[in-house]
């Protein structure tokens, strides 16, 4: 594979953040989440106030969206063939830094959010990353039943059913797989284009 030029990156970068965008508010994935929830687990009060229904949507959005660029963040450099563990070439480490750079600048467009929400939601992203990385993942040993954990998983959970958190963990653990895949694979698609 051809290494990709500076502009290609740039506007690849631009597209992944659009493309996550897109995929959380046109797509109507958090929504989508929200009422199969509510259907499976039987509980029509998660979404039948309309207020309280438009802000958990709107903040399990933003949570989604921290797990969607902390993928993105994880899959970029292998995705641009770049070598991690200090072995990248100087020219490779620019690409990597102008992708962050016009992925970031994309989001924040996109988002039109104030500079100070903005802000805030790199505070949120900085946590999520200490967070996920002190976080172990489930090991091969536990149960399946046990309940999912995770900084996500938590925080879904709790905005979604504290009275049945185990219930509303397992379901924001398959969320939060299936917005990893689709991040990772909105990613592959882009970048991989000629």
């Amino acid at each position: 594979m051809t290494p990709l030029t500076q502009r290609q990156v740039a506007v690849r970068a631009q597209e992944t953040a659009a493309q996550l965008l897109s995929a959380l508010d046109r797509e109507g994935m958090v929504a989508r989440f929200l009422n199969s929830y509510a259907k499976e687990a039987r509980r029509p009060g998660r979404t039948a106030n309309p207020e309280r229904y438009r802000e958990l949507v709107d903040t399990i959005r933003r949570e989604s969206l921290l797990v969607l660029v902390l993928e993105v963040e994880a899959e970029a450099p292998s995705r641009l063939g770049v070598r991690m563990a200090g072995h990248a070439t100087p020219e490779q480490s620019k690409l990597l830094a102008l992708f962050r750079e016009e992925f970031y600048s994309a989001l924040e467009r996109g988002l039109g959010w104030e500079d100070e929400d903005f802000s805030a939601f790199l505070r949120d992203l900085d946590l999520y990353r200490k967070l996920y990385g002190d976080f172990t993942p489930r090991s091969r040993g536990r149960a399946p039943s046990d309940s999912p954990m995770g900084p996500f998983v938590d925080r879904c959970a709790i905005l979604l059913d504290p009275a049945m958190l185990d219930l509303a963990r397992r379901a924001a653990a398959k969320f939060e797989a299936e917005l990893v895949a689709l991040a990772s694979a909105r990613l592959k698609k882009i970048i991989s284009r000629r």
